[in-house]
């Protein structure tokens, strides 16, 4: 069931699309694990919110530094494009949020988007060394920077995602936001509530543990981490902050609220 409740994110702007947004307050839940199979094609992520102490820096970082179109404002908020995504910052006081989310990026292009982010940011090394991840259960490789607020950003290339780009990598060639990381006590439960519930689906490319559960697909990934787990490739531990995010699933648009942990 879909539940209508207040907004922690009060006051936003307008969605930029036409539709009918479902909005839920997704709670902390017991249920066990289940092992569900709906048909889900392209989730994907359109829209995401999320919190920031320092608006001014944010809006540099984003659109001075990574060249993100700006597209809106309002004295609470920064709105920039990103690829086939919006992403949206809203003012915090003294909360210091750190997120983890990631843009998929051509699958041609990630030595040389490696190379591009070089010159405005410091790509994160891992623990395994060097820069880039090989995830080859995902057919897929990333590497890691952060945002001016600490945020642990990932650019992603997904091979079974088949677009090549011509033109050199820049600001333009960032296809969508593909993953937000979202933080509970309990990320099997919570999964399964979101599988059962919501008719989201397990990704098939990895398997549910218990302390890290993916839903969705290659367009559109939940992150689901227990608290304190320290985010890949760093030693920071995962902690809850408000977040909103609103996917299209089967050409259905919901938005979801995830709660303050």
């Amino acid at each position: 069931m879909i539940l209508a409740v207040p907004s922690i994110f009060p006051n936003s702007p307008q969605n930029i699309y036409t539709h009918h947004l479902n909005l839920i307050n997704l709670p902390q839940s017991n249920q066990s694990f289940q092992s569900y199979s709906h048909v889900l094609y392209n989730m994907k992520i359109i829209e995401l919110e999320i919190l920031t102490d320092d608006l001014e820096a944010t809006g540099r970082f984003y659109n001075g530094t990574l060249g993100l179109p700006f597209i809106g404002s309002t004295p609470q908020t920064r709105v920039f494009s990103s690829g086939d995504s919006i992403l949206t910052f809203r003012k915090s006081e003294n909360r210091h949020p750190i997120y983890h989310f990631a843009f998929n990026i051509p699958y041609d292009k990630v030595y040389e988007a490696l190379e591009w982010i070089s010159e405005k940011a410091d790509p994160l090394f891992l623990p395994e060394g060097g820069h880039v991840a090989d995830f080859s259960s995902w057919n897929a490789n990333a590497f890691y920077f952060k945002d001016n607020n600490g945020n642990i950003l990932e650019f992603i290339a997904r091979y079974d995602i088949e677009l090549e780009e011509e033109k050199p990598f820049d600001a333009k060639s960032i296809q969508s936001i593909s993953e937000i990381g979202i933080v509970v006590e309990d990320p099997m439960s919570f999964a399964s509530d979101l599988v059962v519930n919501q008719h989201l689906n397990y990704f098939v490319k990895s398997k549910p543990g218990e302390g890290f559960v993916v839903l969705g697909d290659d367009h559109g990934l939940f992150i689901i981490v227990s608290h304190q787990r320290p985010w890949y490739p760093t030693a920071i531990p995962a902690i809850s902050f408000p977040t909103k995010v609103t996917v299209m699933q089967d050409e259905l648009v919901k938005t979801f609220q995830f709660p303050q942990g």
